[in-house]
């Protein structure tokens, strides 16, 4: 029995210090994302990956750094990674969305930029976004709307007051 206890109690430490490793990790990742030292944020990413493998902000996270370095075909299997562990995460479809339009999949872009304001309809970056595909594909008053609707959302969002002049 004691031994039973004694290996449960070493399971659980070694837990509690992956998840102490976890979270510094993260941490660090996250400041050097903010500094633009993307590719070390990166690597971090791809350890905490092997760390915490069914995470989802690991590999939301990391599609997100890669879609704002351009890399949408890398951004792509992580974001879909994370929405396979997480569909709840409105900024993983608006980055997954930016991806595909990234790599010239518009249908597959409107479906993930639809879904992002279903989860959370306050996101003004991504009614901006909606509104500019709206617009590439001639649907003006649906890039009006939605250009509207993103500087109902955030009174200061200059790019969007452009794009509904240029619409207008």
């Amino acid at each position: 029995n004691w031994s039973v206890d004694g290996d449960m109690t070493e399971r659980a430490h070694r837990r509690s210090a992956n998840m102490s490793e976890a979270n510094a990790l993260w941490a660090r990742a996250s400041e050097l994302a903010r500094t633009g030292e993307i590719r070390q944020a990166e690597k971090i990413l791809t350890k905490l990956a092997r760390i915490a493998p069914d995470n989802a902000d690991i590999y939301g996270f990391h599609g997100t750094l890669k879609v704002q370095s351009g890399k949408h075909a890398q951004a792509v299997p992580l974001l879909k990674r994370a929405l396979r562990l997480d569909d709840g995460n409105p900024t993983t479809h608006g980055s997954l969305a930016v991806a595909y339009e990234g790599l010239s999949k518009s249908d597959k872009a409107k479906t993930h930029y639809l879904r992002a304001p279903e989860l959370d309809p306050k996101q003004a970056r991504t009614h901006m976004n909606l509104g500019s595909l709206y617009w590439q594909e001639g649907k003006r008053e649906n890039a009006i709307t939605h250009y509207e609707q993103a500087i109902d959302l955030d009174e200061e969002f200059a790019e969007a007051y452009v794009y509904l002049g240029q619409a207008m």
